[in-house]
């Protein structure tokens, strides 16, 4: 890892933190809020999937074991079982409504420079993936070629969560909407943070929100953000086919 991750802080925090998003569900706004905020209440942020700790669950055991509290970030929502379970963890899941994921992804993907979407797949008979989707005219169809492909996998990776009552799911929606914060508040009282650090907290939401900071709308990974994209872009059709592809996941991740 690049620096040592500090594995204790002021007293405060009752729990190790858990902050689990999907693609296209707010990732790069959340790891912003929960790195500045580790910052704010002088704790350790450990991002699992670019630490490499993810993927060594033994060495992440014994850092969490024997920290006091740490504030865990991960971009699909793939915590081990000893955080989802601890009595020592709350946590937030943040999902947003599938066939927006299904937009989000369709517009994103078609420009964006992450290297895995330069590298060419073997399903595509060796086409990039960028290239595969801009290679489809309508963008309504790019949207049910995301259906097929990356956000089909993100929505089921939504469903497939399976986070305890210490954790709280959170939709992108209600988020984007937390103008009074009234939202984020409870989600930090939630979380386990003392008076003084939820003050921190709702500071560190309102800087890095495009709710209210205008600059961050200019950085290139920011969208359209605004909730249900999806009454103008889904016809019957894609409707019925969505619900063909997803018996029943509108209900699960209550979007019904």
């Amino acid at each position: 890892m690049s620096k040592p991750i500090r594995t204790t802080g002021k007293k405060g925090m009752d729990y190790h933190v858990c902050a689990g998003t999907h693609h296209k569900t707010g990732t790069v706004w959340m790891a912003s809020v929960f790195k500045e905020m580790a910052d704010r209440v002088n704790t350790g942020f450990v991002h699992l999937p670019e630490s490499g700790l993810r993927d060594r669950p033994g060495e992440l055991e014994t850092l969490a074991s024997n920290s006091s509290h740490l504030i865990f970030f991960d971009t699909h929502s793939r915590f081990p079982s000893f955080l989802l379970q601890s009595e020592r963890v709350r946590g937030i899941h943040v999902i947003r409504h599938p066939k927006d994921v299904a937009i989000s992804c369709a517009r994103y993907h078609s420009f964006s420079e992450e290297e895995w979407l330069h590298r060419p797949w073997n399903g595509f008979a060796g086409r990039t993936y960028q290239e595969a989707i801009n290679e489809i005219p309508a963008f309504k169809d790019r949207v049910m070629f995301e259906l097929h492909n990356i956000a089909g996998r993100e929505i089921r990776e939504m469903a497939s969560f399976q986070g305890e009552s210490n954790f709280m799911q959170v939709k992108y929606e209600d988020l984007m909407q937390d103008r009074s914060t009234s939202l984020w508040h409870d989600i930090l009282f939630f979380l386990g943070f003392n008076a003084a650090e939820t003050c921190e907290g709702i500071l560190t939401f309102y800087n890095n929100s495009i709710i209210f900071n205008k600059k961050i709308k200019k950085k290139k990974h920011v969208q359209d953000g605004s909730p249900a994209q999806w009454t103008s872009v889904f016809d019957d059709s894609m409707n019925r086919a969505f619900e063909q592809q997803f018996p029943g996941m509108l209900e699960k991740l209550g979007y019904a």
